[in-house]
């Protein structure tokens, strides 16, 4: 899956979560300075682990502080799904 893909899917995950449009959310965006709750941001990992057929870890989770941290962890888990097929 390319990257900008990946960054796309994210944001159309996140901006359905939580009602803004997908353009308004920068990479450099945390969940909290989106508007998300923590209910918000466990609804969207779990929704991103299905979407990407994933699994986000807590130990994970608790690391994501932007946009950008999301999708790198998104890429090195499907890269690695790919690698172990």
């Amino acid at each position: 899956m390319l990257i900008n893909k990946i960054e796309n899917n994210v944001k159309n995950i996140i901006s359905k979560k939580i009602g803004i449009k997908p353009k308004k959310i920068l990479n450099s965006s945390s969940l909290q300075d989106l508007g998300a709750d923590s209910l918000d941001i466990i609804e969207i990992i779990i929704e991103l682990e299905e979407f990407f057929k994933i699994k986000i870890y807590d130990h994970e989770s608790e690391k994501i502080n932007k946009i950008e941290k999301i999708i790198n962890i998104i890429k090195k888990k499907i890269k690695k799904k790919k690698n172990n097929l």
